[in-house]
Order: structure tokens, then C-alpha cells, then sequence
């Protein structure tokens, strides 16, 4: 038994069966990017008699054609289709009103919604403490034709400053000259990257490091270089790595110079930490579900367990530059947009989005992918067998697109950067573009910590409109709290202060984890590996997370979720079948060729024909 029903201003109708309803054509289509299934359109205009034009005419009355009134079409209590009333070329003649049927409001609103940025509520925010991550600070200095007025500190992160004295070019002798002076100069490691070009030396040129503390002299010399008489050398580099407590101030001393082309000095000091600062984050569940609740102008409409639940004690939070630096969210709110949240999270986690009745649902790609449920089994059905060349891969990126930070000298090896591989399958040109466009690189995220809002209110940052994502934990004292380190306090090898690192869990090689079922469906020979062909920005891990360039990968337990394969089935079809196939439009359906050996796909489109009783199945191979 089909049941029409109407809903219009928060009032339902139950109505006569429309004229057209046996020849309704209805149509199922999965999403390219997101795998939600979703209805198409439904191609049939239905003539209503009776309450059913009353009611539409009440909402012609109420607000003319752009009156919000939904159809739902139910087979035996299932729902086949719900749409909304299309009035604009409606048609009344007195006995039936005429109109055309288009997709739910609910799909709708989510299609003309989905870049939409809107502002997430206060209320969602929590207060987050952010761990310091230790880096190493990098300074550059120049100066040229030993005019010290053209030194030119390029970045002050280091707290270097610049007190010379004057060469005096024209005295036959040369008093020691200081040139670079950093004030009150951290302890810890410091590297003095020197670089001179044509540079003149008299009797027993030299150069030395010197610092002081609270005395008159010198607490420890540094040479850099010492007793060159009577050359010129066209280019000379030296690094000189040394250990320093703390000090006043540190100056460089050169002796029997009379001149160079350019002087370069680079200063790069590691074991830096600032104290933890308090920022606002916002769960990507949170997020997600605050976007909705606008778009849909109602609460309620978005759920996911692949994202946790709402004020999650553990999971990922999204920080805007200004959230980082704890700026006040009703100065600097968050806006967003659907389709930003779903992009970012689905390239870090693997996920999909789809409609679940009136709801946005964003969950696991097996969920939309469920071959462990079956919607339909169809018998002596005609087959096509094509192979789907779009879901072949040749060429995988998967991390972020925003990484690095120029100020920071180990930046240049980020572990959230970016990697790629070749799938080995040489004669197609397809890419799987999986770089999320959060930010997940500690170092970005440092630079921005370091310039918090209490410090810094009118000053901006570069960072300020980036998204960040950051993995957090709730503490047993009710806090919030950046996840410092490995999460399962393990060892990482090769980079810096492994404990204070951010995004461990999030890092490429994890997220490449998670898709790898996915991506490996596109190998009808499995046995082969990916291989890594580019590192460029990236560390090598060791155990289980070994990453080496140009080398196989090791593979690990997977389930392929599709093949790359697609059966277009024609086959007789029932009302009561496509509600089956409606009610479980993300299981399998199973078919075969007279008494064949089943098959088994999933739903790529599918159209129904009332009238002919019959349907056309596109369907991706299990």
C-alpha cells in the first residue's frame, strides 16, 4: 500500500492517492565526493484531488508558489521518496492541482548551503591549554661593504638586536670591532652560521664569539676564526655549534679585516619553549553540528559517531589563528562553512556524507559502503560489466596543503607536511587528492601561540584566518589540554623534542592508514604495494610507522571496500523492492544472470519506472 503524505507549517495531511502516481519515475544517485546516496528527482508531475488540493491550496493562499511543502511517498510504512512541492508551474483546474515534485528540502538546502560560511556560536568553544612545542629559532643577518648601518635583522624571533661599533676603514690598525650583539641570550644550544665573501685579511685576522655575563670580561670565547694574514678569501663559511648559559649579551668579535663583499649570519637556537597558553577549540563534531543548526535554521540535524559526540572529553578540535592566540570570539568569531569542515575531516579521517532522514550524517566510509548489509537480491536480471576508470589511481597525495614556517630553521621537516605516492598502476593519470586544508603543523601553530592576546591585542599574526586542528584530552581536573608527544608515549625517532610535538595521530603516514582500504580498491591485483616517491618536508619514522624514499611501504591488514568495476542491471522492479532498496541504500545488492553465481554491488543510480515496473541499477563492484 503507497501513503502520500503532505506537510506543510508544521501541519501533516495524509491525501488521496495523486493522479500520476503509477507512473512514478524516481531516482537514486551516490555522490561523487561525499558517497551519500541521495534522490535525484522524481520525474513524475502529480495531479492532487480532493485534501490534497485543499492543502496545497491553503499554502498557495498562505504564500503563494514559494510555499515550503514536502511530499513523502511511504510502500507499506517504508519510505520510497520525500521531496518538496515544486509551484512553480503549477496548475489548478479546479478538480486537480498539478505540480512537479524536486528533491527534500532537507537535500535541498544542504546543496544550496554547503559553502555557505556562517559564525559557530560561543557556546560551542572550550577553553584549551596549548603545550609549548620546542623549536629551533632562526635569525638571519646581513651585511655588506662593512657598512654596519646595512645589517638587517630579518626576523627577531631570537631576541638579536644589533649594537656595532663603526669600522674605522682608514686607521692603519684595526681595534678589535664588535659587529652582531644579541641581548640577554637564552642558555641552551646555539649554531652561528657564518658566510663571507671576498673577504680582505691583514696579520693574524681572526674572528671570535664572546659572551658575557655579569662581569667585564668575556665568560667564554667562541673562534671562528683565527690567525689568516695577508689573504683574501673569496668565500668563506663556518658553522660554529656552542652551548651557552645564559648571558647579558653575546657579541662577535673580528680583528684585521678591512673588507668583504657580503656578511652573512645566521643564528639558529634550539631547546626553546614558552609557557602553555590558553586558547578556544572547538570540536569538529561541535563544529559540524553548529553549521548545521544554521543552515537547517533548526537544531537536531546533524549526527555522526565517527566524530564522537558533543563536548567530547577526547578528539580533534578545530583553533582559527585568532582561537590560537585566545582572542575573544565575540571580537574574532569562527566562520566556517559545511563543506570546509567535511573537506578537512574527510582527508584526515576518511569519512563520508550523507543524508539519514532529515539529518546530515558524517560517519566512516565503510558506513557508506556496508557490505555487510543487503538491500535487494534481484534474479535473472541483464548485465553489463564496465570498468570504472575514475576510481583507478595512479598518483596519491595525502597530509596538508599549508605547512612550514620560514622562522623556525627545523620547519623545514615538518612531520604534518605532505606526501606522495605511485600506486604502480602505470597506464592511467588519475590522482586521489587527500591533503586536508586544516593546518596541522606544530610549527605554524607555535608561531601563532607565541603571540597571544593578552601580549599582543592590536598586533596581527600571518596565521590569524588559518584553521588549525589539534588533538585534545580532557584532564581528570575537567581542563582541556593540546595531546604533547606520541599519544601511546612511544618513541619518535629524528626529530626535535619528540615530547613537545602536536598531531602525532594525524600525522600523513596515519592518515594514508586510514584511506588505505579505500585506495587499495582500486587494485584488481592487491598483492601490490605503493610506493613513496616523494619525502620532500617529511621525517622517517621507525617500527611500524618506517617511511623511506623510494622504497615499497609496508602493507598492513586491510579489507578492500569496492572493486573497480560497475554493473549497469536492468532488471523488474516493485514498489516494495525500492523501498528495500531505499531503506538500505548504502548495503548490497545481490544479482545474477538466470541461475548463475550472485554478484554483488553497491548503489551508484538507480531509476525506477512505476509504470514499466522496472529499474535501471548502476552498481559499484564488491
Amino acid at each position: 500500500m503507497m501513503d502520500f503524505t503532505l506537510t506543510y507549517d508544521g501541519v501533516t495531511q495524509t491525501v488521496e492517492d495523486p493522479r500520476g502516481w503509477d507512473e512514478l519515475v524516481i531516482s537514486l544517485e551516490r555522490d561523487k565526493s561525499t558517497h551519500g546516496v541521495f534522490y535525484s528527482f522524481l520525474e513524475t508531475e502529480l495531479g492532487f484531488i480532493g485534501q490534497g488540493r485543499k492543502f496545497l491550496r491553503n499554502a498557495l493562499n498562505s504564500e503563494g508558489i514559494d510555499a515550503q511543502v514536502m511530499l513523502e511517498i511511504k510502500e507499506d510504512g517504508s519510505i520510497l521518496y520525500d521531496g518538496l512541492v515544486d509551484f512553480s508551474d503549477y496548475n489548478d483546474d479546479g478538480t486537480f492541482l498539478e505540480v512537479s515534485v524536486e528533491e527534500s528540502g532537507v537535500r535541498q538546502m544542504l546543496k544550496a548551503r554547503f559553502k555557505d560560511k556562517v559564525q559557530i556560536p560561543e557556546s560551542y568553544a572550550k577553553d584549551i591549554e596549548l603545550h609549548s612545542r620546542e623549536i629551533m629559532l632562526t635569525t638571519q643577518f646581513n651585511c655588506s661593504e662593512l657598512d654596519v648601518n646595512n645589517v638587517s635583522p630579518l626576523y627577531g624571533f631570537a631576541k638579536l638586536s644589533i649594537v656595532s661599533r663603526e669600522f674605522e676603514t682608514q686607521q692603519e690598525d684595526l681595534a678589535p670591532t664588535f659587529i652582531f650583539c644579541m641581548d640577554e641570550a637564552d642558555e641552551g644550544e646555539w649554531i652561528f652560521k657564518f658566510r663571507i665573501t671576498d673577504m680582505v685579511c691583514r696579520n693574524s685576522a681572526r674572528m671570535s664569539i664572546l659572551y658575557y655575563g655579569d662581569g667585564a670580561s668575556p665568560t667564554d670565547t667562541f673562534p671562528v676564526f683565527e690567525d689568516i694574514s695577508n689573504q683574501t678569501i673569496s668565500e668563506f663559511k663556518q658553522d660554529v655549534s656552542l652551548t651557552m648559559e645564559y648571558s647579558k649579551y653575546v657579541l662577535i668579535s673580528v680583528t684585521e679585516v678591512t673588507n668583504w663583499s657580503e656578511f652573512e649570519l645566521t643564528v639558529q637556537q634550539s631547546n626553546t619553549t614558552e609557557s602553555p597558553s590558553i586558547g578556544k577549540v572547538i570540536s569538529i563534531h561541535d563544529a559540524m553540528e553548529g553549521v548545521c543548526d544554521q543552515i537547517f535554521e533548526q537544531v537536531g540535524k546533524f549526527t555522526s559517531t565517527a566524530l564522537g559526540t558533543a563536548g567530547s572529553y577526547e578528539g580533534y578540535g578545530l583553533l582559527s589563528g585568532f582561537m590560537v592566540r585566545n582572542f575573544p570570539l565575540a571580537d574574532k568569531p569562527f566562520q566556517t562553512s559545511l563543506k570546509d569542515l567535511y573537506e578537512g575531516a574527510a582527508a584526515v579521517f576518511c569519512l563520508g556524507l550523507g543524508l539519514d532522514g532529515d539529518k546530515v550524517v558524517v560517519e566512516k566510509m565503510r558506513h557508506f559502503y556496508d557490505k555487510y548489509t543487503t538491500a535487494l537480491t534481484l534474479d535473472y536480471v541483464s548485465v553489463k560489466e564496465e570498468v570504472i576508470a575514475e576510481r583507478y589511481w595512479s598518483n596519491v597525495k595525502v597530509g596538508y596543503q599549508k605547512y612550514y614556517e620560514e622562522d623556525i630553521a627545523n620547519a623545514n621537516n615538518p612531520i604534518c607536511g605532505e606526501l606522495e605516492y605511485t600506486t604502480q598502476l602505470l597506464a592511467i593519470e588519475n590522482e586521489l587528492e587527500l591533503r586536508s586544508k586544516f593546518v596541522a603543523d606544530q610549527y605554524m601553530l607555535e608561531v601563532t601561540r607565541r603571540k597571544p592576546y593578552a601580549d599582543t591585542t592590536t598586533s596581527s599574526s600571518k596565521h590569524d584566518k588559518e584553521t588549525f586542528i589539534v588533538h585534545y584530552y580532557q584532564g581528570g581536573d575537567g581542563k582541556f589540554y593540546s595531546v604533547a608527544g606520541h599519544p601511546d608515549g612511544r618513541l619518535v625517532d629524528k626529530v626535535l623534542s619528540p615530547e613537545t610535538l602536536y598531531n602525532f595521530s594525524i600525522i600523513p603516514w596515519e592518515n594514508l592508514r586510514r584511506w588505505l582500504d579505500f585506495i587499495k580498491s582500486a587494485y584488481l591485483n592487491r598483492s601490490k604495494n605503493i610506493r613513496l616517491i616523494s619525502h620532500e618536508g617529511n621525517i622517517e619514522m621507525r617500527e611500524d610507522l618506517l617511511v623511506k624514499t623510494k622504497t615499497d611501504q609496508p602493507m598492513f591488514p586491510y579489507n578492500a571496500i569496492f572493486q573497480p568495476v560497475r554493473y549497469t542491471v536492468e532488471s523488474p522492479m516493485n514498489r516494495s523492492q525500492l523501498s528495500q532498496v531505499v531503506a538500505g541504500k548504502y548495503g548490497v545488492v545481490r544479482f545474477s544472470e538466470s541461475n548463475q553465481d550472485h554478484k554483488e554491488g553497491f548503489i551508484e543510480k538507480v531509476k525506477f519506472d512505476a509504470g514499466k515496473g522496472m529499474a535501471t541499477l548502476q552498481l559499484i563492484g564488491l
